[in-house]
Formats: C-alpha cells, sequence, structure tokens
C-alpha cells in the first residue's frame, strides 16, 4: 500500500519538479516501469504532480510502493524505510 494522496496523477502544462530519494536499506527504485537506479537518488526529474514509486531492497526482498508530491521547479527530499 502506498502512502500519499489517493488520487496520485500528474499534472499536465506544469512545469517539472525534482526529488531526491534514499531508502533504508538502500533499493532500487522504478518509476512507470522504468529502474532509475539505485538509492540514494539525487535530482531526479519527474513530471509536477503525485506519482507513485517502487523501491526493492534484496537483502532481505522487500518491496514497497510510495507516493510523492511533486512540486513545479522544486527539489524535494524524501526517506522511506522498506520494513516488512
Amino acid at each position: 500500500q502506498g502512502t500519499g494522496p489517493a488520487d496520485c496523477q500528474t499534472i499536465p502544462d506544469q512545469p517539472p519538479g525534482f526529488a531526491t530519494i534514499d531508502t533504508v536499506p538502500y533499493s532500487e527504485v522504478y518509476w512507470d516501469g522504468k529502474k532509475l537506479g539505485d538509492t540514494p537518488l539525487s535530482k531526479q526529474k519527474f513530471p509536477s504532480g503525485c506519482i507513485e514509486l517502487i523501491a526493492k531492497s534484496k537483502d532481505p526482498t522487500t518491496e514497497k510502493k510510495v507516493r510523492i508530491k511533486i512540486e513545479p521547479n522544486k527539489v524535494q527530499r524524501y526517506r522511506f524505510e522498506l520494513k516488512q
């Protein structure tokens, strides 16, 4: 189950924003079916609005969906714990 707004969607016709993402333990982060890389991720560019990410750690194998809010032209920091 994700965290954040239930009506998670991007906002068209808005400038993109950025997010710095970290997880404990470190994980691979996916958005829209694409692997973005391993955490920590610095200043990843996203469309404005709400997006859902999937963080996958390997040891132990854990997967967590999180929803984050992206504000136009801003950089936000997010940190998540991947607990079972």
